[in-house]
């Protein structure tokens, strides 16, 4: 047994990519689709030059099949206002509302994360031609840090608009000089050009 009471046949299974059940979603399904059965997402997917079959609890969410071949855990059944109205065949989408990020996909929502604030849910605006688009975030305060206004670009950084400072044992992650994360180093500390030493 696996600590936790989970057994080490499940656990390989899960990692072969096969449901506990043991059943083989690949035998019906169309490869890279996916469709509900009961609260689980199940599919089955190429990988590689291999096929495995995935089986995902939707758990406390619904578990959604729109369109024919897609299949998604969401909040709720109907669509939620706040998701910008787009294609299901689109990627997943963040959106910012009322200080809550939200994923999107098409006009469901999939994940609500409160920021804490209504100014906290940071759309980054489009950065110099040839940069790549900085995804929305949480951060901890809508005003420039001076800590991070203060951090030098990386070298060789393919993206000037992300920073981090090191500050005794911990790392401040910044964009557009805004903190939206930290890690914590423990006692080893960290310097700015390696972070976690």
């Amino acid at each position: 047994m696996v600590k936790g009471g989970f057994p080490f046949t499940a656990l390989l299974m899960a990692l072969a990519g096969l449901s506990a059940c043991g059943t083989d979603h690949c035998a019906d399904h169309v490869i890279g689709q996916a469709t509900c059965e009961g609260n689980h997402v199940v599919g089955c997917m190429k990988r590689g030059l291999s096929y495995s079959s995935f089986d995902s609890d939707c758990g406390a969410q619904i578990c959604l099949d729109p369109e024919p071949g897609v299949a998604f855990c969401a909040l709720q059944s109907e669509p939620d206002p706040r998701c910008p109205p787009t294609a299901l065949s689109e990627s997943l989408q963040l959106t910012c509302s009322a200080g809550h990020l939200l994923y999107c996909m098409g006009s469901y929502a999939t994940y609500d994360l409160d920021c804490g604030g209504a100014d906290l849910c940071y759309t980054p605006p489009p950065g110099p031609a040839g940069s790549p688009a900085e995804p929305l975030t949480c951060v901890f305060s809508a005003a420039i840090d001076p800590r991070c206004a203060a951090a030098p670009v990386p070298a060789g950084s393919t993206d000037p608009r992300q920073k981090s400072v090191c500050l005794a044992n911990e790392i401040i992650l910044c964009v557009d000089d805004r903190v939206w994360g930290t890690t914590s180093c423990g006692p080893q500390g960290c310097t700015a050009q390696d972070g976690c030493s």
